[in-house]
């Protein structure tokens, strides 16, 4: 069993870097890895990618359903879930990598880390996520919070490696992209939800089933974040009345406009104006 490229690295990050974004606890690769020596629990959330070869996994339901493995895949692990994983005879090369933090959450909004799909199948040619184990294992061999701060990246990075290589999203993308750019066209004007799912050519629950697996949002806030990004491009790029994005951006009402702009940007549109205008004052 050859072990020469074999690594592993451990980090204790800045606990208030966990407050508000992703901390990489460890990681490592295991080139010609055998099975785990025993059920365990983990205390964070694990991903372990498989570049090569078949095995199994298993995980605390009540009969320990025995589920394939082939490579390319990944098994994702909640913390605090009793698991089992290995090879059949012929072994398979592992990397592995320990996460948590708050910035967890929005991964598992996009459908990433599913407790009820532990295993998930990638496309072939996945070369580039072993590449970003590399840039991961150099930024676990610093101490520091800079070397925190890249190491959260180069998991973040895995992490969107492996939403985009699972083959689940292929045959819907452009179909999603379809419909949210349709419904981005439209965004401005005032119809029903049911309406729009019309006009992009899908059912209501097909529509909100898209919205929230492309950008975690509900139909409703993804209109009010479509709108409220526009309404930032004209009071930064025009000289427009703020009545008058208000209703470009689909409100009438510009005090309503306004309080929800508050809310959702942090200041009122003119003072974001005032900070962001590109318009030279006449």
């Amino acid at each position: 069993m050859d072990k020469s490229h074999d690594w592993s690295l451990f980090s204790t990050p800045n606990p208030f870097l966990a407050q508000s974004t992703i901390v990489c606890l460890g990681a490592g690769q295991q080139a010609s890895a055998g099975p785990s020596p025993r059920d365990r629990k983990l205390p964070s959330y694990a991903l372990v990618y498989i570049s090569s070869g078949d095995g199994w996994y298993t995980q605390g339901d009540p009969h320990k359903k025995k589920r394939t493995v082939r490579a390319p895949a990944f098994i994702s692990i909640p913390p605090g879930v009793e698991h089992r994983y290995g090879p059949d005879k012929d072994g398979w090369s592992e990397h592995w990598i320990l996460f948590n933090g708050a910035g967890v959450q929005p991964y598992r909004e996009l459908g990433l880390l599913d407790p009820d799909v532990p295993v998930v199948s990638l496309r072939a040619g996945t070369d580039g996520i072993t590449d970003l184990f590399a840039g991961l294992r150099t930024a676990l061999s610093g101490i520091g919070l800079r070397w925190s701060i890249e190491a959260s990246v180069a998991t973040q990075r895995v992490l969107l490696e492996m939403l985009s290589s699972n083959p689940a999203a292929d045959a819907p993308v452009s179909r999603e992209m379809q419909v949210l750019s349709g419904l981005k066209s439209d965004v401005t004007r005032p119809i029903s939800m049911a309406d729009r799912a019309r006009l992009v050519g899908v059912s209501l629950p097909e529509l909100r089933a898209i919205i929230r697996s492309s950008t975690g949002l509900n139909p409703l806030n993804y209109i009010v974040e479509a709108r409220i990004s526009h309404a930032q491009v004209l009071l930064a790029e025009t000289g427009l009345t703020v009545g008058t994005i208000a209703g470009r951006v689909g409100y009438d009402d510009p005090a309503y406009f306004a309080r929800l702009f508050t809310q959702r940007v942090g200041v009122p549109p003119t003072v974001f104006r005032q900070q962001q205008s590109r318009v030279d004052p006449a």
